[in-house]
């Protein structure tokens, strides 16, 4: 089983679908080397919501594999969000073909 290392969210107070935790798998095999569907595999959660800020660990496992990571949703609901000064410039000449 391959998990990512971890997975960091911005807080959205208008989160209606939440983390889905199927989407931190990148990959699982059976015993054999096939492939198995990642909604085989089990978690101690489904999905984690964006509205709550905190750390998350959830816990995979497939068989006698298993793994854990933690879903970190940042407070900072402005984060991204920048005001800027800058004006508009100018335009050019348009080109013809």
């Amino acid at each position: 089983m391959s998990l990512v290392k971890s997975v960091s969210l911005v807080n959205n107070e208008l989160d209606t679908n939440g983390f889905v935790t199927t989407d931190a798998i990148n990959y699982v095999t059976d015993k054999h080397g096939s492939v198995v569907d990642v909604n085989s595999v089990k978690r101690s959660a489904d999905w984690i919501s964006e509205k709550t800020p905190g750390r998350y660990v959830v816990t995979y496992r497939y068989g006698k594999a298993s793994g854990k990571i933690a879903v970190t949703v940042r407070s900072d609901v402005n984060e991204g969000i920048s005001k800027t000064d800058a004006k508009l410039g100018k335009g050019g000449n348009v080109g013809k073909t």
